[in-house]
């Protein structure tokens, strides 16, 4: 959800009459409305960034309990036959795919908001800012962030796969 809002708010300024029909938006208030725009926009981005550190956090403590719970399984799996790139590559799926696709909705909120801004520049005459490149810096951070999460875990991964002991010891 902060993903698809920070896709929303970077399409640009926002303060605009809202169609035939409206009352016109004194200019003194659409300048005031308009100089907030960018504090939204840069809050929404820090809630993001907030958003992603927490995220990679989660998938580090979520991924070290997964592998403690799953350790005879793992190792089961380990003594059939089964590759230890295996567990690597499940974990990183199970982990990574949701992120990428939660953060996906960023870019869709930035498209779906490209109508809104471009009558905002046909009711004002002037341009637009909508740049998504702050909003891809966040997503980029926070796919890293969570890359960086289970590499840290890949070694836990690899000793509790390789540890061979029975279950009553």
């Amino acid at each position: 959800m902060a993903a698809f809002i920070g896709g929303m708010t970077s399409a640009g300024d926002f303060a605009a009459n809202s169609g035939a029909g409206s009352e016109q938006i004194p200019p003194a208030a659409l300048k005031e409305l308009n100089a907030l725009n960018p504090d939204i926009r840069f809050g929404v981005i820090i809630v993001i960034v907030i958003v992603c550190i927490v995220l990679g956090l989660q998938v580090i403590i979520q991924s070290s309990s997964d592998v403690l719970e799953q350790a005879e399984t793992s190792q089961a799996l380990v003594r059939m036959g089964a590759p230890r790139r295996f567990l690597s590559v499940s974990a990183w799926l199970e982990n990574l795919l949701p992120v990428v696709v939660a953060l996906a909705t960023a870019p869709i909120g930035w498209l779906l908001a490209q109508p809104q801004a471009a009558a905002l520049e046909r009711f004002t005459g002037r341009e637009v800012s909508a740049t998504p490149a702050p909003l891809i810096t966040v997503i980029v951070l926070g796919i890293g962030l969570t890359v960086c999460a289970l590499i840290v875990v890949g070694p836990l991964r690899r000793q509790v796969s390789t540890r061979y002991q029975r279950g009553n010891d």
